[in-house]
């Protein structure tokens, strides 16, 4: 028995054609493709290209309305979404999601892995307060929760990357984001540096506060811990726009900026414009108290410091804005400020009403009286007027309005205009930015303890971090911070008991224990508190 085919037509007079009947109704018309393959009533393949997906949209959706076909084979499904991300489609017509959901399987094999990947990563330019959207987010999360598969790098890389424009506060995103985080915590595979960079990006818009974000956040922190890999400047710029609205004060997010600073660290890329437009804006939200913090704010600085990109307008509001929660007092901070200075200063861009009220709303925290601050400050009147006309004191009290929404942003334009210089010489060389990265280090609010019975000690709180990335945070630390190069005797390093690990013991703990087994350290668990690890120095 021949089975039943239909093929649908570009051009202005769309014919259906019947299986044995095609070659003659496409006489004629023979240039133009089958987009479309419809056996059986259901939908068994299509041609894509990024021109023609609206048009295979309304065809599908007109062929639906005409009982021409009741479903889609399982790869045509996720292939359909997957070019809906493709295309940057922003609505996907809802009379078809019922059957792309019904038609979808993701099996427990690597076709079903890819078809997760694939499927997500549609989703990355739809409308995520649309109630179609949450419809279909709805759906593919039962169905991801349901899959057997384990994902891939490329897959995880992917499906997180979909979920950049969701709605962070919606259930049926919450319930996607946790499906993923199960996913993303069972794979073995190593990230790339683009699938670390893709999946770190898709974050952005997620609810930091929401515990399905916190799972997902700390799966993606092991898996970047543990990637060799190297990150280009992409990369870079990427995965730190996508801490923007995490929760800066959960562990969750202190880990992944952990490893993420080592990586920053350890990359030679060089920043472009954008990348460090976006990688300082993404510091927004950090807990600018925290040390993974000020690690990667060390690490920036020392790559805008060594960039050789000129700032447009959008980069500098982006990257001004993005110091708002830094620690102003904190010397990591000055380098990146000083290092920005330099960069504001030296470009020819003139600031628009936007990037100025971006720029002024991110000084909110500095340290009105330190030198980069002044620099900063002046560096962006430069940028205003064409030449330094504010100083910080004539502009403190209007950021306080700013920032507290008192005032609209674009009227910092006119305010700023309206300041008089009262410190010609406030802007100077070398604003001091070579021996801020040089000897700022990182500074961290250690608890030193000066008791006369016993050598100093420092602590240090690793409890956040995963086993996986613990060895090059630590090099990192002990190679770069002022209180491991100043010489103190003894440290006492917070693992936790491993009360939450699995047969109760710290994996954390015994990394870090191997790591300081060498003949400059002894090492001991401290009898008062077994989830602190005492480390010493051997006297020389």
């Amino acid at each position: 028995m021949n089975k039943k085919t239909v093929a649908v037509q570009p051009g202005a007079n769309h014919r259906w054609v019947a299986g044995a009947d095609r070659g003659s109704a496409n006489q004629g018309r023979s240039s133009q493709p089958n987009f479309l393959t419809i056996k059986d009533q259901r939908v068994t393949r299509f041609e894509f290209n990024r021109e023609n997906y609206n048009y295979i949209l309304d065809q599908l959706s007109s062929a639906l309305e005409s009982k021409k076909f009741s479903s889609f084979s399982h790869s045509t499904a996720a292939a359909l979404l997957y070019h809906c991300g493709r295309s940057k489609c922003t609505r996907f017509p809802e009379g078809l999601i019922p059957l792309v959901v019904r038609s979808i399987s993701f099996s427990n094999d690597d076709n079903g892995a890819k078809s997760i990947g694939n499927a997500v990563y549609g989703l990355q330019n739809l409308d995520g307060f649309h109630e179609t959207t949450r419809t279909l987010v709805a759906a593919l999360a039962a169905k991801v929760r349901e899959s057997g598969a384990t994902l891939d790098a490329q897959a995880i890389g992917n499906a997180v990357y979909g979920l950049q424009n969701l709605d962070g506060a919606h259930t049926s995103t919450h319930a996607l984001v946790a499906a993923l985080a199960a996913k993303v915590a069972a794979s073995r595979d190593v990230l790339s540096a683009q699938e670390i960079g893709n999946a770190v990006y898709g974050l952005k818009n997620l609810d930091g506060a929401e515990p399905s974000t916190h799972a997902l956040v700390a799966a993606l922190a092991e898996k970047v811990g543990t990637s060799g890999d190297t990150l280009s400047a992409q990369a870079i710029g990427n995965a730190v726009y996508g801490l923007k609205n995490l929760d800066g004060a959960h562990t969750s997010t202190h880990a992944l900026v952990a490893a993420l600073a080592v990586k920053v660290a350890a990359s030679r890329a060089e920043l472009d414009t954008q990348a460090i437009g976006n990688a300082v804006y993404g510091l927004q939200n950090l807990d600018g108290s925290e040390p993974s913090t000020r690690i990667l704010v060390v690490a920036l600085a020392v790559k805008v410091r060594d960039s050789g990109a000129t700032l447009d307008a959008q980069a500098i509001g982006n990257a001004v804005y993005g110091l708002q929660n830094l620690d102003g007092s904190h010397r990591s901070t000055h380098a990146l400020v000083a290092a920005l200075a330099v960069k504001v200063r030296d470009s020819g861009a003139e600031l628009d009403a936007q990037a100025i009220g971006n720029a002024v709303y991110g000084l909110q925290n500095l340290a009105g009286s330190h030198e980069t601050t002044h620099a900063l400050v002046a560096a962006l009147s430069s940028r205003i007027t064409g030449k330094e006309t504010c100083s910080w004191g004539d502009i403190s009290n209007r950021i306080v309005h700013v920032s507290t929404g008192n005032v609209d942003k674009s009227v910092a334009h006119a305010e700023l205009l309206a300041c008089e210089d009262k410190n010609p010489t406030l802007f100077r060389e070398p604003l001091g930015v070579e021996s801020l990265i040089e000897t700022g280090r990182l500074y961290h609010q250690w608890g030193v303890e000066t008791e006369s019975d016993r050598p100093c000690l420092v602590t240090l709180d690793l409890h956040h971090h995963v086993p996986g990335s613990i060895a090059p945070y630590l090099d990192f630390v002990l190679n770069h911070d002022d209180c491991f190069l100043s010489g103190y005797d003894r440290y006492a390093l917070v693992v936790g008991k491993g009360l939450h690990s699995q047969h109760y013991e710290s994996e954390l703990k015994h990394a870090v224990v191997s790591y300081f087994q060498s003949s400059e350290w002894t090492v001991q668990i401290d009898t008062r508190n077994s989830g602190v690890v005492l480390v010493s120095r051997v006297a020389a």
